[in-house]
């Protein structure tokens, strides 16, 4: 397994997203980066494809709305940005030929094609 990946069953970077979170939100609070990376990880399974698609891309584009409380009690709403799309230099790029993500009792291998694993009955 690579080692930028912290499971095979990881589809988001998170040690990335983390990284560049920091780097483009210094002003933010870690909470509110917390918060971020859970927004753009979390899988609602009563919502359909479009849904999170069409979520998430408002993200990437908009930010992450995050809110965290100030130690007087003032509470504080930000948009998180994920990528920085006026200086391409600020965000990390990472090619792969061939991505394998690893789901119960799916396996998603090169181009997410899916397809059932087959057990041994020889064994």
């Amino acid at each position: 397994m690579p080692p930028f990946f912290e499971k095979l069953r990881e589809v988001v970077l998170v040690r990335d997203l983390r990284a560049a979170l920091t780097r483009l939100n210094p002003e933010l609070p870690e909470s509110a980066r917390e918060q971020a990376i859970e927004k753009l990880t979390r899988i609602d399974f009563a919502r359909s494809l479009i849904q999170h698609n069409r979520e998430f891309f408002g993200f990437i584009r908009g930010g992450v709305p995050v809110e965290w409380r100030e130690p007087g009690g003032e509470t504080k709403h930000a948009l998180a940005r994920v990528i920085d799309f006026r200086n391409a230099g600020n965000n990390r790029f990472l090619a792969v030929r061939e991505l394998k993500i690893q789901f119960f009792p799916l396996v998603a291998g090169p181009f997410l094609k899916v397809s059932k694993i087959q057990k041994n009955h020889n064994s």
